[in-house]
């Protein structure tokens, strides 16, 4: 038997057989044992973005229960360049994170459902929330579990590169980005398009200078809403989520995303957890000067797929501005 109830995003419609089928395959394999489904109810996640997510909970023979994440990969957001393997995520999985004592959810299985024409993804089933709705310290403990995965996929550089499912974060990949930021401001301000227009310019150095950093796993969109916390494990766990857009290239990209938006004090000890944890590694520049530089080719770049994505968002011209500033701001630090 199988139930269904949403909240906020449609679950996929399924085939209740195959569904209880593949939990129970799935769940044999996690508890290491044969077990019997006998019923499976499903609900929206919380979480739940543009892609279908839920939390699928499994009633077993011999009254236990069991709760697993399965999302859902298709073609949401078909337009977003980073987005064109639809499969990336669970590649990332599969091949990445199996195996791996790592800061994400466990992946349990999936693959390709060609009864609902998408990827299906099994993960763990993190019972907290993320980092929007945590206290400071558990950002500060996420950003040293970041510097320690990027320390550990610098040291395991062989893999990355024979994924080619993952995107290559290099100069050409930041150029293309700024070039798309340039054509929505100019679409939404003619004046504001021409200073942008210089920014873009002098920001080509920047797209080199990133290009040539030493390599490892970027998340590439590692916002707060992305970092759940397990508080009832001990220790305290951090899970990164939502691997769509992960590439090969600068981690420092995925600092600057997370700090964004925090004050000064704040963002000055966040950075220092993250260089603790991943310095002594091949993942962060040496010299203080080019650590400045890059961090600020960072945010210029960050700000880039922001101002991308603002004429969807219909922002008053005064943020744009703002998000302009800032980027003109950090061209300074960057030279």
């Amino acid at each position: 038997m199988t139930t269904t109830r949403g909240v906020g995003h449609a679950l996929v419609r399924r085939d209740p057989v195959q569904l209880t089928n593949t939990v129970q395959a799935v769940l044999s394999d996690l508890l290491q044992q044969t077990v019997v489904v006998e019923d499976v109810s499903r609900s929206a996640s919380p979480f739940a973005s543009l892609c279908p997510a839920e939390v699928v909970t499994a009633r077993l023979r011999g009254d236990r229960s069991h709760l697993l994440f399965l999302k859902s990969l298709g073609d949401e957001d078909a337009d977003h360049p980073d987005k064109q393997r639809r499969d990336r995520e669970l590649l990332v999985y599969a091949d990445l994170f199996a195996g791996r004592v790592l800061p994400v959810p466990r992946w349990l299985g999936g693959g390709w459902n060609p009864a609902i024409r998408r990827h299906d993804l099994y993960l763990e089933h993190v019972d907290d929330w993320d980092l929007r709705y945590q206290d400071l310290e558990y950002w500060y403990l996420a950003a040293g579990h970041l510097g320690e995965l990027h320390r550990a996929f610098a040291e395991a550089r062989d893999d990355l590169l024979a994924g080619d499912y993952l995107l290559r974060l290099d100069t050409q990949y930041f150029n293309a980005w700024a070039q798309r930021a340039l054509e929505a401001v100019r679409w939404q301000s003619t004046r504001l398009g021409r200073r942008h227009e210089r920014v873009v310019e002098a920001f080509r150095p920047g797209a080199e200078l990133l290009a040539v950093q030493p390599p490892t796993l970027v998340h590439n969109d590692l916002s707060p809403k992305n970092v759940l916390v397990d508080r009832s494990a001990q220790p305290v766990r951090t899970c990164f989520v939502d691997w769509e857009m992960a590439g090969i290239g600068c981690g420092l990209l995925d600092l600057v995303h997370l700090k964004y938006g925090l004050e000064p004090a704040e963002e000055a000890k966040l950075c220092a957890r993250y260089h603790d944890a991943a310095g002594g590694g091949d993942v962060l520049p040496r010299q203080e000067k080019e650590l400045m530089a890059v961090m600020a080719a960072c945010q210029i770049h960050e700000t880039n797929v922001r101002l991308w994505r603002s004429p969807r968002w219909s922002l008053p011209e005064r943020r744009l501005e703002a998000w302009i500033d800032e980027a003109e701001t950090a061209l300074e630090r960057m030279r």
